[in-house]
C-alpha cells in the first residue's frame, strides 16, 4: 500500500510542469535524478541568497545622489545679498549715543567752551569738546559699561597700527562681545550705532536699473547683475578695528545669514566680483537614510515669522538650543537667536552663575535632542565675480537606492533566473543533449554487436 502511494505520487510529479521535479521525482535513472536534485538545490540556494540581499538593501532605505543640469525657461530668481561692514559701530554714532548720565558726561570729556550746555549741545560733540549728549531714555544696557567704552574709544582718533598690543587685543575681544550682546538686546539701537545704509551704499544697480530702494525687487535677470558702490567710511572706524572692508553674503531670501561660514571678503579700493551658481539639493524624508523634513517642527512655529523665516536645520537647532538654555537657566543666551522677550529676559553676561549654566547646557546639547533634520529642499549658493554665472540650475537630488518596483523586479528576475526557465532550461537542454548522445552511442554499440553476430 505504501509503495503504491509513493509510485502514484512520483507519477503525478512526473507529469508536473515545475522545472526539475518531474525528473527528480520521476522514474529516470538514479544518477540522473541525483544530478538534477543537486543542480536544483544549488540554484534555489543562490536564489534565496540573492532574495535576501535584495530585501536587505530595501530595508536599509539607502539613497543615491543624482545630479542634473537644467535650464529653466523662466530664468532664475536673483538671490538675496547681505553686506556687513567689518567695523561694528560707527565712531560718530557711538559717541553720540545717549546712554550716559550727565554727571558722567563731564568726567569723560570736560566742557571747554564757557557756558556750553552738556544737555543740549549735540553738534559740539563732533570735535569732542563734549563727549556725549545725554537723553535719559529707556536704555536696557549697563550704563557704566557704555561709559567705559566711550571713554576709551570716542576721543582717540590718532593713527592706529595694523597690530594691537596684548591689552588692546583683549579690549577688542571684550568690546565685540559687548556690542554683540547689545545687538541681541535691542536691534533698533544696534542699527542706529552701525553704519547707515544711505551713507554706506553710494550706488546700487541691478540689471542696469537703480536698486537703492531697500525694498526694490530685482526680479529675474542674468545680465549685468548687481553692482554696488560702497563707502568704507574709514573715519567712522573705532580704534579697536584693525580690518577695513566688507563681508558679502549671497543667500536665499529668508535664510539666517552666517558671515563666519559663507562670507566673501570685499577689500577697500578694489572691485570684487562674486559669481554664483545655484544648486538645488532635494533630500528624502524618513524612513530613508539621511532623512529630511520639509518645514519647521510644530513646537517651533510660534518662535518663527510665518512666511518669512525659511526652514534650515541650522536655524532650527539655534531655536532648540535657546529653548534648552531658557528652561535650564531662566534667561536667554545672546549666543543664539533671541526669541520672544515674554518667554524670558536675556542673560546678564556679567552673571557668573548664568554663564556657567549656559556653558553647561551647551556642552550637553546633542543633535538627537533637537527635532531638526536637514531641509528637504535646500538651495546652496557657491561663491566663486554679484551676477549669475549661468542660467543653468544644478539639481542635486537624493533618490531611493531600491524602490518597491525595483524590489519586485529583482524578485522576478531572481526567481526567473534560478528556479524559472533560465538556468534550469539551459540545464534541460544540456541534459537532453547528453541523453541523446548516450542513446545514440548505445544504439551504435547494439548495432555493432548485431553485425558481429
Amino acid at each position: 500500500m505504501r509503495r503504491s502511494t509513493l509510485e502514484a505520487f512520483r507519477r503525478m510529479f512526473s507529469e508536473s510542469g515545475v522545472p526539475g521535479l518531474r525528473v527528480i521525482l520521476g522514474f529516470s535513472a538514479p544518477s540522473r535524478r541525483l544530478l538534477w536534485a543537486a543542480v536544483l538545490a544549488l540554484l534555489v540556494g543562490l536564489g534565496l541568497h540573492d532574495l535576501y540581499a535584495a530585501f536587505r538593501d530595501f530595508a536599509q532605505y539607502e539613497d543615491t545622489v543624482d545630479v542634473e543640469l537644467s535650464r529653466l525657461p523662466e530664468g532664475l530668481v536673483f538671490p538675496a545679498v547681505t553686506i556687513c561692514n567689518l567695523n561694528q559701530a560707527g565712531h560718530h554714532n557711538f559717541s553720540m549715543w545717549p546712554s550716559v548720565f550727565p554727571s558722567a558726561q563731564l568726567k569723560i570729556c570736560p566742557v571747554h567752551a564757557a557756558g556750553q550746555s552738556v544737555w543740549r549741545t549735540r553738534t559740539a560733540l563732533v570735535a569732542c569738546q563734549v563727549r556725549r549728549s545725554v537723553f535719559c531714555g529707556d536704555i536696557v544696557l549697563n550704563r557704566s559699561t557704555a561709559t567705559e567704552w566711550q571713554q576709551k574709544l570716542c576721543c582717540d582718533r590718532g593713527p592706529r597700527p595694523i597690530w594691537l598690543p596684548e591689552d588692546e587685543a583683549s579690549d577688542r575681544k571684550e568690546f565685540f562681545k559687548w556690542v554683540t550682546e547689545m545687538q541681541r538686546r535691542n536691534a533698533a539701537t544696534a542699527q542706529l550705532l552701525g553704519h547707515q545704509r544711505e551713507d554706506m551704499v553710494l550706488s546700487c544697480r541691478l540689471d542696469d536699473r537703480d536698486c537703492n530702494d531697500p525694498h526694490a525687487k530685482g526680479g529675474l535677470c542674468d545680465g549685468p547683475g548687481l553692482r554696488l558702490l560702497l563707502n568704507v567710511e574709514p573715519e567712522e572706524y573705532l580704534p579697536l578695528s584693525v580690518e577695513a572692508g566688507f563681508v558679502v553674503n549671497v543667500h536665499q531670501a529668508g535664510v539666517q545669514v552666517d558671515f563666519r561660514r559663507d562670507g566673501v571678503f570685499v577689500p577697500p579700493r578694489h572691485t570684487t566680483f562674486v559669481s554664483v551658481d545655484q544648486t538645488i539639493l532635494k533630500r528624502l524624508e524618513p524612513p530613508y537614510m539621511n532623512p529630511c523634513q520639509p518645514s519647521w517642527p510644530e513646537e517651533y512655529l510660534q518662535h518663527t515669522r510665518p512666511g518669512r523665516d525659511v526652514y534650515t536645520s541650522r536655524a532650527c537647532r539655534d531655536i532648540c538650543a535657546q529653548l534648552q538654555v531658557t528652561a535650564a537657566c531662566g534667561c536667554q543666551s545672546h549666543d543664539y537667536v533671541i526669541l520672544d522677550r515674554s518667554l524670558a529676559d536675556i542673560c546678564d553676561e556679567d552673571d557668573d552663575n548664568a554663564n556657567a549654566c549656559i556653558e553647561g547646557v551647551a556642552s550637553k546639547i546633542c543633535g538627537s535632542d533637537c527635532p531638526c533634520l536637514e531641509s528637504c529642499r535646500s538651495p546652496v549658493l557657491a561663491e566663486v565675480v554679484v551676477h549669475l554665472a549661468s542660467t543653468q540650475r544644478r539639481l542635486q537630488r537624493h533618490d531611493p537606492k531600491v524602490t518597491v518596483p525595483q524590489l519586485v523586479s529583482s524578485i522576478g528576475s531572481i526567481l526567473g533566473m534560478y528556479v524559472g526557465m533560465s538556468f534550469l532550461l539551459v540545464f534541460s537542454v544540456l541534459d537532453m543533449a547528453a541523453r541523446a548522445a548516450f542513446i545514440g552511442a548505445r544504439r551504435r554499440h547494439t548495432r555493432s554487436l548485431r553485425w558481429k553476430l
